[in-house]
């Protein structure tokens, strides 16, 4: 019985441990993500990993204009102070409700990428039946089709591999969420 006793101890330790190294992370720079990452490598602690997950997915703060910093203090800062807050009361800590990420969010991200893959494909069909001779287009619009054609199908491509992440994300905090 002793072992059990002496867990939640550890626990509250590691998780005040965690806000103070995330409060000289997050408010003066003095400890690097690294150091975060290396000190908490292997957690199974839920706010732990949340933590992780947020400084390792952390915006840019520097924008033009300060718009970055604006979304940065809108969208994601209240999502820190939560898990903060969580972190220095220990043991008794827990996992907000929300995460950053709702099924709502993940759905209209992946609506997005389908919008600019049917553009792409829009583009493309429109060079192939110029090809074919099915439907003529001058030298600017056959032009203007291939340029939007190659740039619209970069941008899915990419943003194929934002949902895979996006999606990731997603599952690893809904994850956390449900035990």
């Amino acid at each position: 019985m002793r072992y059990d006793s002496a867990v939640p101890e550890t626990i509250a330790n590691d998780r005040r441990y965690a806000a103070i190294l995330a409060r000289r992370y997050f408010y003066d720079r003095s400890v690097t993500a690294e150091t975060l990452f290396e000190t908490f490598a292997g957690t199974s602690d839920p706010l732990i990993a949340e933590l992780l997950d947020l400084v390792a997915y952390e915006p840019s703060r520097t924008g033009m204009l300060g718009v970055r910093y604006a979304e940065y203090v809108k969208k994601y800062w209240p999502h820190v102070a939560a898990i903060l807050e969580q972190l220095e009361r220990g043991e008794e800590g827990r996992l907000p409700a929300r995460g950053r990420l709702s099924l709502l969010k993940v759905a209209g991200y992946v609506l997005f990428m389908l919008f600019v893959g049917a553009v792409a494909v829009g583009h493309v069909a429109k060079v192939v039946l110029h090809i074919t001779a099915a439907r003529r287009l001058s030298s600017w619009e056959l032009f203007g089709e291939i340029l939007g054609g190659v740039l619209m199908s970069g941008v899915a491509v990419g943003l194929v591999f934002v949902m895979v992440n996006v999606i990731r994300l997603y599952r690893r905090e809904r994850a956390r969420r449900t035990g």
